[in-house]
């Protein structure tokens, strides 16, 4: 029997080899980890975007409408208390819609709003003019604009910082009075003086309260009566509003503070979130009896 033998590789061949493998598998390497690379900028950009796109824009509070299945709901989150305060609110409710829209109830504004795309900003300030509470965000049977971001605060928030609830009952004390229309239906109202003291009540913002600044609301929008709806919402919430006028001169919206301190303040942060401002400058503002004037421009009375 013949036996036959295999020819041993050179050694050299084989060196040459282990070396074609050793790049092969450092390439492969490298190509993992830069597309690693890509991927983790890719996630790192939209986690960016969305927290930049979020309406949870101060670390103390959060106030969105929630709509599901015919409830109108208002909940307000507070970190700092770890409680959460709701309204619930008759659908038929009639509110002033704004943007030249008119007299309608509750249930009808977000579909009204969607005829144009913009159905939760204008429920939003309709409910923040009749309500005098400022509103962050709405979540309306499953549309929204709270970003994940915000809604994985809020379900950090009712999963580990939430202490206690409570529900106003805008039935009592007079705040909600009904009336029948022509139809037979009922529809309800609002008073404005009792819904300013419950609000003041039981949604002023300590933090607001501590820092005491005050402040100056201008109306250089064109439409008449925004500054003083604003400078009800501030009131409400505990801001010491010292002046409410008008401007001749059509602007956009900004923020003047009398010191450059004033700029990290929870204050204008929270006035950033009421009125969106882009420019903020550090100027006079003795002549407005302030040490922060917020002037409410043409872009704020604009659905778009």
């Amino acid at each position: 029997m013949i036996k036959i033998h295999k020819k041993k590789q050179p050694r050299w061949k084989k060196e040459q080899s282990q070396r074609q493998q050793q790049r092969h598998k450092k390439a492969v390497g490298w190509g993992l980890g830069f597309l690693s690379l890509v991927c983790g900028l890719i996630v790192l950009g939209k986690v960016v975007k969305e927290i930049n796109r979020s309406v949870w824009r101060t670390d103390n509070c959060l106030t969105v409408i929630a709509v599901d299945n015919g409830v109108y709901k208002i909940e307000s989150l507070s970190v700092t208390d770890g409680e959460q305060k709701s309204i619930v609110l008759e659908p038929n409710l009639i509110v002033q819609a704004p943007f030249g829209y008119g007299e309608y109830r509750l249930k009808s504004v977000f579909d009204l709003g969607q005829l144009d795309n913009h159905g939760g900003k204008l429920l939003i300030r309709a409910l923040e003019g009749e309500l005098a509470l400022p509103i962050d965000g709405y979540v309306v049977n499953g549309k929204t604009n709270l970003s994940w971001w915000d809604r994985a605060r809020k379900w950090w928030f009712s999963r580990l910082v939430l202490r206690k609830e409570a529900e106003i009952n805008l039935l009592s004390g007079g705040v909600l009075t009904d009336e029948k229309q022509k139809d037979g239906s009922e529809v309800f109202r609002l008073s404005q003086v009792l819904i300013d003291e419950l609000i003041n009540e039981k949604f002023f913002d300590q933090k607001v309260v501590e820092e005491d600044y005050t402040v100056a609301v201008l109306n250089a929008s064109g439409v008449e009566g925004v500054a003083a709806r604003v400078g009800r919402m501030l009131t409400n919430l505990g801001m010491h509003v010292s002046l409410v006028g008008n401007l001749a001169e059509q602007q956009e919206s900004q923020i003047t503070i009398s010191s450059e301190r004033l700029a990290e303040s929870y204050t204008v942060e929270r006035l950033k979130n009421i009125v969106p401002v882009e420019k903020i400058f550090t100027g006079e503002t003795a002549d407005k009896r302030a040490e922060v004037v917020l002037i409410i421009g043409k872009d704020y009375t604009i659905l778009d």
